[in-house]
């Protein structure tokens, strides 16, 4: 029943999300989601009816089947299974990042893929201290490839430092 802006209905709460859902097509469930987002945003189920060409019992039977859709996809979010899934992927981009490091030629891009390599990692520590996987940011960082085996990598890098030093930058732990 319709009683101005309220849906009264005779059904329990308990009863409606135990009640099977119905075929939804794909068409009408982008409507449906599309109003919900635009009634969460403050529109009115007048304006909605008016934007979608529907009826206002049409706009709350979408809006009420919204809501059962969420639940339904909230009781069925995995969310252990979803979450390694991120953790494996962003593990696998890292690996990709610090392969691709490893193969460049040019320092420009070996820079980038580094760079790309410390967000990842970033990203996925974030990811584990915000699920309590990960108690503290490890204080150490380890390089698998260590840069000071190529001797023209440690005479450039001394040659820096000694530059550095001439010019009266501070360099940290030196």
């Amino acid at each position: 029943m319709d009683h101005g802006n309220k849906v009264v209905s005779l059904k329990t709460s308990a009863q409606l999300e135990t009640e099977p859902l119905p075929a939804i097509g794909p068409k009408r469930q982008a409507r449906i989601w599309n109003m919900q987002d635009m009634h969460l945003g403050g529109m009115k189920v007048t304006d909605l009816a008016t934007y979608f060409g529907v009826s206002r019992k049409q706009v709350y039977a979408d809006l009420r089947d919204a809501a059962r859709l969420t639940q339904a996809l909230v009781r069925d979010f995995d969310s252990e299974s979803t979450l390694g899934r991120e953790i494996r992927f962003l593990e696998q981009l890292r690996r990709k990042a610090m392969h691709d490091y490893a193969t460049a030629k040019q320092e420009g891009v070996k820079l980038g893929f580094l760079r790309l390599a410390g967000e990842i990692s970033s990203k996925l520590t974030g990811l584990l201290q915000s699920t309590g996987l990960l108690a503290a940011a490890p204080q150490r960082i380890v390089i698998e490839q260590n840069p000071f085996v190529d001797k023209e990598f440690r005479q450039r890098y001394a040659a820096l430092l000694l530059e550095a030093r001439a010019k009266g930058v501070p360099i940290q732990g030196l």
